[in-house]
């Protein structure tokens, strides 16, 4: 562009009738270089503005969103791993004293309402909103192996987000009797090491660590990288596939000692063939002294459960408890029917 711009301009120059001589020529040469680095930069300045903008209103919305009620500590003497007696949860709303920001906040829970797949929507009735969640009574022996079913949209990831504390609750009591790992559907990757990413800042146990790569299938993937388990991991973990992420992020929450491990649908981004692994090797050995809580679309694991909670619509519509011994066709498939 600056040699376009300035043979263009002594071309105009001199076509409208001027001399063009040396004292002209030199200062005008030297003023189009000039110009070069600016144009270079332009491009580049206006995308860091755009991103300065989105930031900016995300900090916005941010501090401008009601303070969030502390979750309250894991209660050890508590019977069971997790309760929940008369509970309804809602997403955060807006308020209703902020003019533009008010307006900001309704439009991004609007777009990620849209883009939620398991959260029930519910109609608006006289300028509020009915919980996504309602009338929630369970709860979950220590040890148990929990799954959630239920049809696209039903709550099960909803629910989920309630037992760590992600949704407000509106009524009902919420107790924890241990500490909680949460694998999360869209697995959260940090630009750090894969080791890193799987102690998460907890105390190296070489022995466990080791073990829960075996139980969640990495092992092969570790010998692809060129440095093994200190291979850095790019930003939002752009040099890993989708299934290699799902399992470090359950790694990350196996190797973690908690009481009760969530996995919102670990299963969904693997092979068939690494998933029966996962299950077997994972969920079933190395967790089995833990509280387990899975939502999932793969019925072919119920026999496997404790406990199945089939949500529709944001309710519970039925809870059945699968005995180890003598499992009837009727009490496994009866609830799984109703639902889907």
């Amino acid at each position: 562009m600056p040699v376009l711009a300035s043979a263009l301009s002594f071309i105009l120059y001199g076509a409208i009738g001027n001399e063009l001589k040396p004292e002209i020529v030199f200062p005008a040469l030297a003023f189009f270089t000039v110009l070069r680095t600016p144009l270079m930069v332009l491009p580049s300045a206006y995308t860091t503005a755009v991103d300065a903008y989105v930031a900016m209103k995300r900090i916005q919305t941010f501090l401008l969103s009601e303070e969030a009620d502390p979750t309250p500590a894991p209660d050890p003497t508590h019977e069971f791993a997790l309760s929940m007696k008369d509970c309804s949860f809602m997403w955060d709303q807006p308020s209703d004293s902020n003019g533009s920001a008010e307006t900001l906040i309704q439009s991004e829970k609007a777009t990620a309402t849209k883009g939620s797949n398991d959260k029930p929507q519910g109609d608006t009735v006289n300028g509020t909103t009915p919980p996504y969640l309602s009338n929630l009574n369970i709860h979950i022996p220590r040890g148990s192996l929990v799954a959630v079913v239920g049809p696209v949209g039903s709550g099960k990831s909803s629910l989920l987000q309630a037992m760590i504390g992600s949704m407000t609750r509106t009524e009902g009591r919420l107790t924890r009797g241990t500490n909680i790992s949460y694998a999360p559907q869209t697995p959260w990757i940090q630009n750090a090491t894969i080791q890193d990413n799987i102690l998460f800042d907890t105390r190296m146990d070489r022995e466990r660590y080791m073990r829960v790569i075996k139980a969640c299938c990495l092992e092969a993937d570790l010998k692809l990288f060129p440095f093994g388990d200190q291979t850095e991991i790019g930003e939002r973990g752009v040099n890993l596939s989708g299934g290699q992420k799902a399992r470090l992020s359950l790694a990350r929450s196996v190797y973690f000692n908690a009481g009760t491990v969530i996995l919102d649908d670990p299963l969904s981004a693997v092979d068939a063939h690494v998933g029966k692994r996962l299950w077997q090797d994972c969920v079933l050995t190395e967790l089995k002294d833990r509280t387990r809580i899975i939502a999932t679309h793969q019925l072919h694991v119920l026999p496997d459960t404790d406990y199945i909670i089939c949500m529709k619509d944001g309710k519970i519509s039925e809870v059945t408890a699968l005995q180890r011994i003598g499992i009837h066709c009727c009490e496994t498939r009866s609830p799984i029917a109703k639902c889907h």
